[in-house]
């Protein structure tokens, strides 16, 4: 029981120093865009920092946001979600050059069967998946970090 009260305690202070740096940075462009993008496309169920794409942009942006303010040695993890007929290996190969992670390990990937007539656009490098290792505290403040957004007044539009 002790060891689950002093975690509670832990995340407790996680989310408050989340919350005031949140605020502190909703100035900061790459920082918002960095929790909006994990607002649209980041796991939000897993309590692990993980994001999906198949826009290579997008995954490099969510790489260099985790290092940029959460660790600059933050170690990934990718796996691939394929058809039938795509060439894995240049998958791989394509990825880790497209999100600078040369070195990453890629766990287990995800062929769709032929025929199931889902969908029709067959991505040649088929969509990524990047985890962050040890995440779990990274991915609480996230979550604070959203709803900090989500509860700003953005503007609808600008006057002229």
């Amino acid at each position: 029981m002790g060891t689950q009260w002093r975690r509670r305690e832990e995340i407790a202070a996680i989310r408050s120093e989340a919350r005031a740096f949140g605020v502190s940075h909703l100035n900061d462009c790459f920082f918002v865009a960095g929790v909006a993008l994990y607002w649209g496309e980041g796991s939000k169920t897993k309590r692990s920092l993980e994001l999906s794409n198949s826009d290579p942009a997008a995954l490099h942006l969510f790489v260099c946001w985790v290092r940029h303010y959460f660790d600059h040695n933050a170690a990934f993890t990718l796996a691939l979600h394929l058809h039938e007929g795509n060439d894995e290996k240049a998958a791989m190969r394509y990825w880790r050059d497209a999100v600078g992670l040369p070195d990453a390990r890629f766990t287990k990937t995800f062929t769709k069967p032929a025929g199931t007539g889902h969908r029709k656009n067959h991505l040649q490098h088929g969509v990524c998946r990047i985890r962050v290792r040890r995440s779990t505290d990274y991915w609480i403040r996230t979550m604070v970090w959203i709803e900090i957004a989500r509860r700003q007044p953005w503007p609808l539009h600008r006057s002229a």
